[in-house]
């Protein structure tokens, strides 16, 4: 397995891993917690956290329907919405099945494993803050 290969499972798996690690570190951090402490503590601050995270969730949409140039159909958002699931599961069983018939390590063409890597990074990119 090539080192393409590997950094492609590593940004797979990664995410809920440090999620998980996360969790057991940071217990009194999560969102849940960060509005339970709001919600008793100073109320006045609960607004002002729950409208700065609705302003972040509109930029963040913003930003991805940016070339969005009037109303959508909803099929155009699921197609929109599986492309890096698509690929990063047909990526996995390219690399896998490839590695695995041929038994060479270049067995995957440079170009299509660069593509793979990047789909699967900008899949899960987002989760790691």
């Amino acid at each position: 397995m090539g080192i393409d290969a590997i950094v492609s499972l590593i940004s797979f798996l990664a995410p809920k891993a440090f999620d998980l690690v996360k969790g057991w570190v940071h217990k009194k951090d999560s969102p849940e917690q960060v509005l339970a402490t709001l919600a008793n503590t100073n109320p006045e601050a609960l607004a002002k956290y729950i409208e700065a995270e609705a302003k972040l969730m509109d930029a963040q949409n913003a930003s991805v329907n940016a070339d969005v140039a009037g109303p959508v159909w909803k099929w155009v958002y699921s197609v929109r919405a599986l492309v890096r699931v698509l690929i990063t599961v047909f990526g996995v069983a390219h690399i896998a099945v490839a590695h695995l018939h041929s038994g060479v390590e270049t067995a995957v063409p440079e170009e299509a494993m660069y593509v793979y890597e990047m789909a699967i990074g900008s899949w899960f990119g987002s989760r790691l803050k």
